[in-house]
């Protein structure tokens, strides 16, 4: 019980920070230890002390095993018996071996008490076997959440950052590719030829980049998009691009390597606006080398920023709404008692000519700081700066921008004021 109980301060913890609890309830080695594989007293025992224990937590996922090798009829117990007992009716599913997924899911599919797919694949074959859960339970009337738990080949999956990491075949053919098909995401598996694998990883920092890629991801696709009207449309493109969009509406098009792609569009009667977002590196929305694309039939989407790097891209076809974007006059730089007021200007980008309507409002952060008086105009973005005497000080300000829109709203910038004290003389 005590283990328990700390395993509490843990999860909590996680829930804090915004991380999931992914409860795998056993393994391949051990899915027919308790009632012999039934639902038993025991194992019911042990369900009911998880429910009852980490329940009530927010973010949290029941997986009735790894690799999992219980009859369908037990599968169907152990999720009802899930549906009857936790109260908060979290997301339950089961992972397979690969090659297995028709086996597992498929008597699943329209279940009131089965909500998606945790897939066990080799990352060359996640995008299509996401497509096929996502499609299929939409055809059954019961669309799943579909996420890829592990990836394959075991030997390797996410490599170590440095020389020779895999790094761009994981964002292509597994986040995005996950993504890209109408998926919930990825959970990163470390392979076992490697350091810190999955059995005795103690440093995550060893996969430093991918959780910046991943934290990149995120931030794009909750910023963007409207996703619930969107769904994968690799049909639209040429190559070996991905699509996902709401035709007439918006397009996202996945370039693995940034070569000119072609999207076929149907309207002929608006030109849809044209950006692009760097996976590697996160950020807002930049510009290529066409601002405009415009229908009906194939069209070029042009080049990204930096075409001709073999990095991979996503062009944004139809963004619904330009970032309120601005540039800042500099940084203030300045020696303690300085007279008179010194200033930081915002200098907004050109508006698209259909928002200009918008009123963008401007926030200042920290509002204050204790080595000099502050005072900031929410609609200007005007900082102005006063000194207090004897005082000196560094801050990092930023100052966001805001338009009131559902998507791509915010833009964010910053400047140094630094105040520095008097020079000591030379003796």
């Amino acid at each position: 019980m005590s283990k328990l109980a700390q395993w509490e301060i843990v999860f909590a913890h996680m829930q804090a920070k915004g991380i999931v609890l992914h409860f795998v309830l056993q393994e391949t080695e051990n899915d027919n230890l308790l009632d012999g594989g039934q639902l038993g007293t025991n194992r019911k025992l042990y369900y009911r002390e998880l429910i009852a224990r980490f329940g009530h937590h927010n973010a949290l996922i029941w997986n009735l095993g790894e690799e999992n090798d219980n009859s369908q009829q037990a599968r169907d117990a152990f999720a009802r018996y899930f549906e009857a007992t936790d109260p908060y009716n979290h997301f339950l599913t089961v992972q397979t071996n690969i090659g297995q997924q028709n086996n597992v899911y498929e008597p699943l599919l329209g279940k009131s008490y089965f909500d998606g797919a945790a897939i066990q694949q080799d990352y060359w074959a996640v995008h299509q076997e996401t497509k096929i859960w996502v499609d299929r339970s939409r055809a059954a009337g019961r669309d799943w959440v579909v996420f890829c738990d592990e990836i394959g080949p075991f030997q390797s999956g996410v490599l170590p950052d440095g020389p020779g990491n895999n790094h761009h075949s994981i964002r292509h053919q597994v986040l995005y590719a996950n993504l890209f098909a109408g998926g919930a995401g990825n959970e990163w598996y470390f392979g076992y030829d490697y350091e810190h694998n999955d059995l005795d990883c103690e440093d995550f920092r060893s996969r430093d980049r991918i959780w910046d890629y991943t934290r990149y991801s995120v931030a794009f696709w909750k910023d963007f998009l409207p996703l619930e009207r969107m769904r994968h449309a690799d049909e639209l493109v040429s190559g070996n691009a991905y699509c996902f969009a709401n035709p007439g509406e918006i397009y996202l098009v996945y370039l693995p390597f940034g070569d000119e792609t072609r999207i076929y569009l149907d309207s002929l009667d608006t030109p849809y606006r044209l950006r692009w977002f760097d996976p590697r590196n996160g950020g807002y929305l930049q510009a290529g080398s066409k601002d405009t694309v415009q229908g009906p039939g194939w069209q070029s989407l042009g080049l990204p920023p930096d075409s001709g790097s073999g990095q991979d891209w996503i062009a944004v076809v139809g963004v619904p709404n330009a970032a309120p974007a601005f540039q800042l006059s500099g940084d203030v730089l300045e020696n303690e008692n300085f007279e008179g007021v010194r200033t930081v200007e915002v200098i907004p980008d050109p508006v698209p000519a259909d928002e200009a309507h918008q009123q963008v409002v401007y926030q200042l952060v920290p509002p204050r700081v204790s080595f000099a008086h502050i005072e900031f105009d929410s609609l200007s973005g005007l900082v102005q700066i006063r000194s207090i005497p004897e005082q000196s000080g560094s801050q990092r300000f930023t100052i966001v921008a805001d338009d009131g829109q559902e998507v791509n709203n915010r833009f964010e910038r910053s400047f140094w004021l630094r105040v520095s004290p008097p020079t000591p003389p030379v003796a």
